[in-house]
């Protein structure tokens, strides 16, 4: 039996490429965020907050993604964009009483006591 090697490598990409389609988004999303992890891990910001936007061009309703946002704006000291994210995280649970406590030291920092209050 002959095999026509041309045929045999295109049938293997195809069956490669449609498998791959099959994964979930929750599981795209995770792989993403797990990625950031790593990387933040490394101190590769940069790199981790790209990862963390992929996830959330996915699923933009990602309490847990903006999270980890604004720690990776935490450690750079961008509390600008750190602010934004954890009013995102709040926004989407507002049972997160991590993202409120973050929120609420957030503003202190900035001398804002009338809107810690209120976050607190």
């Amino acid at each position: 039996m002959r095999f026509n090697i041309p045929r045999v490598l295109l049938c293997s990409f195809l069956m490669a490429a449609l498998l791959g389609g099959c994964q979930s988004s929750e599981d795209k999303v995770a792989e993403y965020l797990d990625s950031a992890k790593e990387l933040l891990a490394k101190k590769e910001y940069n790199k981790a907050q790209l990862q963390v936007r992929n996830a959330l061009k996915i699923d933009n309703r990602q309490a847990k993604a903006y999270m980890l946002l604004a720690d990776i704006y935490s450690r750079q000291a961008k509390y600008q964009p750190m602010y934004a994210a954890l009013t995102q995280a709040t926004e989407i649970d507002d049972k997160n009483a991590d993202a409120f406590r973050q929120l609420a030291k957030l503003l202190l920092m900035g001398a804002d006591l009338d809107k810690s209050q209120e976050n607190l």
